[in-house]
């Protein structure tokens, strides 16, 4: 058959003569009517665009012709024919290849080109994808040293009037012929460097089990099953009928139609369409039914015969995962992360899965998501990544927006355009709608960051390790797509993040002295979130309401805070900056104020995660805490005979605890001494520090001392030569250390290596610190304004 509808041989009867195609007149309402009877009657508008659809019923009309024409009623034949011609310029519309990303295969919604090679348009978050992967231009292959992309106005116009003159919506033009278009074979990502770490500890009173290899290098734990990823250019149209089952329905149905283009002199029969009508039919999946975000799931009956993929998938019957992305695409929606072995995460079709029940899923199984409106940490400029999961946050502004009721999750798609400093992004919901919401614009903060935990915050995203925007030895946690079992030791305790060689991953120690890579981009997903470790400064990462803080390392605000004998909580976020976010913190006093929180390493951050208040509000007191002796400290044991005195600059570290009594070094003489935790007050590590010349702070804010005799680790140096803070960190890398930095020797802890200019670079050995200024971090998704004379089509 033609591609305008002209007939063709068929068996032994004569090929009718080929109609001219009919005038406009006559094309409009046929198509009308036939849109007419397929969006009255319950078909998905989306197989309207569907030039295959259009074909079908070319085809059924010719055949009819044919029939007409062998039994003499040549006036109906060539009537059928005119009918056809004018349903045959829908099969023969094509997108205009200008308007398709050689990328995705879809239709531009944002066409960007590169600032640095402007040939080619692409759409932005294909673009942004391809080059977390690659350092080439992906039709022309030319190295590109910039990601910087620029919008380009007037082809996106052009794409939007086009669509308008042809009635279609994207999803319809994403699913007509696109195979003019340039194409761009997706890239392989090439495979990590494997390095395992060593399993030969060295010796030792107080070595810790496993330790890495000499370079400090992190295991390979990319993930292999999970290699089957969607493509991001499949077609999310579907031509699909809701209420219309059988084929006697169908015929009445297109009944009214076909009587409203009689009444316009034109005759169809019933049955002329039904063939191509049948063949679109698909019952309709309710909102209901559709496995969501965050749903527990297993394999289907039938699941090996789905598709290829789906056979070689890591669930099987009786094993179950839970969804960690859907994106509502035809082919493998779903990002499914296993809960048992074999670890890992794989894309599956909708039909090879079922649901479970939470209280089917066996209870050790279970994965305890943290819920609440205003209680995590909220989205904003600097902790909004594409793909990260997310919940209604501090402000909702709209009551009539349903979006997020009943803890429903979202993902976070792309910041808006149109708004400066990424302060509005895209949401798409688990049930499928999208919509747009504050993350900072006129100072609402509508999402927060879905936790793993109570204290855990924003995904760990992957930064350049020269940018200054990731600070080894943060606190991190289980992330959303953890899928490595208990290679954190069972999830009970922190880890602490390195940098890593490895573009879109980043590495973590675990107590257990396990040194892992994980992924951290959109693209490979977020193994990792930050969490709120005591003692470390509070930042955009891990701030969330409830949180109890004291002065922190760059605190400005005189005796606010009752000169730092009150504890605070963190309330709300109050507003964005350019040096982070400001949050108001009412204080034990009955005060309250707004402090900076900012960035990891700069001098934005106030607050400090308080030592000696637990999360519940329980006074403890743990290693690491500066403290002085309490006014009537007399009354408790025999605190008199410790190295303490009452007096300006008489402080003291807590070096070790038990269930009563703390262990406190003296700094000024290096003796320790045991002391009933009431004789002790804690006091903030700034206050210390500015009390005691021999105490400095480090970078996270807590007070460091020299070390006395013996090697500082990993440093080669002596422990009087480094700092220590004597918090209990678990950073060791040499092997031999205890997990504690310090007090005497051993191997620094991040923060106080940084005192001394080294860090643990990307290889996994100490290095110096690149000389760089922390910034608002860009987006991924984010491009920089170019000049009217910069907008460059494809």
């Amino acid at each position: 058959m033609s591609d305008n509808g002209g007939a063709t041989g068929g068996g032994s009867a004569p090929a009718a003569e080929t109609a001219p195609l009919p005038p406009q007149a006559l094309r409009d309402p046929i198509t009308a009517g036939v849109k007419q009877a397929l969006t009255q009657h319950g078909f998905d508008v989306a197989c309207l665009a569907d030039a295959a659809f259009w074909r079908r019923c070319v085809e059924q009309l010719q055949a009819e012709a044919r029939e007409l024409q062998a039994g003499g009623a040549a006036e109906e034949a060539r009537y059928l024919e005119r009918v056809a011609g004018a349903l045959g310029l829908n099969a023969a519309l094509k997108v205009p290849s200008a308007f398709v990303c050689p990328i995705s295969r879809s239709v531009m919604r944002e066409p960007v080109v590169l600032k640095e090679s402007p040939e080619h348009c692409y759409e932005r978050e294909a673009i942004t994808q391809w080059l977390l992967r690659n350092d080439v231009e992906p039709l022309t292959r030319k190295l590109v040293k910039s990601r910087q992309v620029v919008l380009q106005i007037s082809m996106r116009d052009a794409i939007q009037e086009w669509l308008a003159e042809h009635e279609l919506s994207y999803e319809q033009a994403d699913a007509m012929d696109t195979s003019s278009a340039p194409w761009v074979a997706p890239a392989r990502t090439p495979p990590p460097r494997s390095r395992v770490t060593s399993s030969n500890g060295a010796g030792g009173a107080s070595s810790c089990g496993v330790r890495p290899s000499s370079s400090g290098a992190a295991e390979d734990r990319q993930d292999t099953a999970g290699s089957s990823t969607p493509s991001s250019g499949r077609s999310t149209a579907h031509a699909t009928m809701s209420s219309l089952q059988q084929p006697a329905d169908v015929a009445a149905a297109l009944a009214e139609v076909l009587d409203a283009l009689q009444a316009r002199g034109h005759a169809l029969s019933p049955g002329q369409l039904l063939d191509a009508l049948r063949k679109q039919q698909a019952p309709a999946e309710s909102s209901a039914d559709r496995i969501k975000l965050l749903d527990y799931v297993t394999v289907a009956p039938g699941y090996d015969t789905v598709s290829d993929d789906s056979a070689r998938g890591p669930l099987r019957p009786g094993k179950y995962g839970i969804v960690v992305l859907d994106d509502f695409s035809d082919s493998k929606p779903y990002k499914v992360r296993t809960l048992q072995e074999p670890y890992g995460i794989f894309w599956y079709d909708s039909a090879a899965l079922e649901r479970v029940p939470v209280e089917h899923v066996p209870e050790g199984l279970r994965l305890s998501w943290p819920t609440g409106e205003g209680k995590g940490t909220p989205v904003t400029p600097y902790t909004g990544v594409p793909g990260a999961l997310v919940r209604r946050g501090y402000d909702w502004l709209n009551d009539d927006d349903c979006n997020g009721e009943h803890e429903e999750v979202g993902i976070l798609l792309r910041p808006e355009p149109e708004e400066e400093d990424m302060l509005v992004w895209r949401v798409k919901w688990a049930s499928g709608a999208e919509g747009l919401y504050y993350t900072g614009k006129n100072q609402k903060y509508e999402l927060q960051h879905v936790q793993t935990d109570p204290t855990s915050g924003a995904p760990v995203m992957w930064r350049s390790p020269d940018s200054g925007l990731l600070a080894p030895g943060l606190a991190v946690t289980r992330g959303v797509d953890w899928a490595w079992g208990d290679q954190d030791g069972g999830g009970t305790m922190d880890g602490s993040l390195q940098l890593d060689d490895q573009e879109g991953h980043v590495a973590a120690m675990w107590p257990n002295h396990r040194l892992c890579r994980y992924r951290a981009c959109p693209h490979l997903g977020y193994d990792l979130c930050y969490t709120a470790r005591s003692g470390e400064p509070v930042t955009v990462y891990t701030a969330q309401a409830g949180l109890c803080v004291v002065r922190g390392p760059n605190w400005q605000w005189d005796g606010q805070d009752s000169d730092g004998a009150a504890v605070g909580v963190l309330l709300r976020p109050s507003r964005v900056d350019g040096q982070g976010v400001w949050w108001s913190v009412l204080w034990s006093t009955g005060a309250a104020n707004s402090y900076r929180v900012g960035l990891p390493g700069t001098d934005g951050c106030d607050l400090q995660v308080t030592t000696y208040v637990a999360v519940d509000g329980s006074s403890r007191i743990i290693a690491g805490t500066p403290v002085v002796l309490a006014q009537d400290f007399a009354r408790y044991g025999d605190a008199r005979r410790g190295p303490l005195r009452r007096g300006a600059g008489k402080v003291g570290i807590v070096v070790q605890v038990d269930a009563s009594r703390c262990k406190v070094l003296h700094v000024r003489t290096g003796r320790t001494f045991w002391y009933d935790r009431p004789a002790l007050r804690p006091v903030p590590p700034q206050l210390a520090a500015a009390a005691s010349k021999r105490l400095t702070l480090n970078r996270d804010g807590r007070a460091a001392f020299r070390g006395g005799d013996g090697v500082a680790g990993d440093t080669l140096l002596t422990g009087r030569q480094v700092f220590y803070c004597g918090a209990r960190m678990h950073q060791c890398r040499c092997g031999n250390c205890d997990g504690q930095c310090g007090p005497s020797n051993g191997c620094p802890c991040h923060a106080c290596l940084a005192l001394i200019g080294k860090r643990v670079g990307p290889s996994g050995t100490l290095e110096d610190i690149p000389a760089t200024t922390a910034a608002l971090p860009a987006s991924p998704q984010a491009d920089e304004p170019a000049p009217a004379s910069a907008d460059v089509a494809s």
